[in-house]
């Protein structure tokens, strides 16, 4: 059984749509004003969502009323994950950007690797990968230093897939 109450999705038709998890019917569909394909969703807290579309848009949505409270551009990215209620990171070519969102603008750019993916660990701690996949690295945001690197270039043929994260490490 799943362990929540309804689940939202973002369409290629620009819209997001509630679906009630009980019964599996559409609770509630929100003509999102997005101009694009809706790349994105993330949850920000319980009570606010965020939309990314492929114009790179981002619009904030008040969970309860399901209207958008912000909207705005950010640059292209590759991965985008939500930090806490104001702080998004996103993975550009050879930087990471930390976005303030209630003041719309990119607040920190740190350089690195370009990402294939990109992973909250916990509080200011973030987990991404060179894009060539031969280092996996662990990052403190807040010092902008490298906690850890895992080299995994013995390997002739990389493929990072997934990662499984248990709780006993976050």
């Amino acid at each position: 059984k799943l362990n929540c109450k309804f689940i939202i999705i973002g369409t290629w038709g620009q819209n997001i749509k509630k679906y009630n998890m009980n019964n599996y019917e559409n609770i509630y569909d929100i003509c999102s004003n997005h101009k694009n394909t809706i790349l994105t969703l993330e949850k920000l807290s319980s009570n606010f969502l965020l939309s990314v579309d492929n114009s790179y848009q981002i619009k904030i949505w008040e969970l309860n009323k399901f209207e958008s409270k912000q909207s705005f551009l950010i640059n292209k990215f590759k991965k985008l994950i939500v930090m806490d209620y104001n702080n998004v990171v996103i993975s550009c070519k050879h930087q990471l950007e930390i976005w303030n969102i209630t003041e719309q603008k990119c607040k920190k750019i740190i350089s690195c690797p370009e990402t294939n993916f990109l992973i909250k660990l916990k509080k200011n701690i973030i987990l991404f990968n060179e894009m060539n996949e031969k280092y996996v690295i662990i990052w403190d945001i807040e010092k902008q230093l490298s906690i850890k690197t895992f080299n995994l270039s013995n390997n002739n043929q990389i493929g990072i897939l997934s990662i499984k994260l248990s709780n006993k490490l976050i």
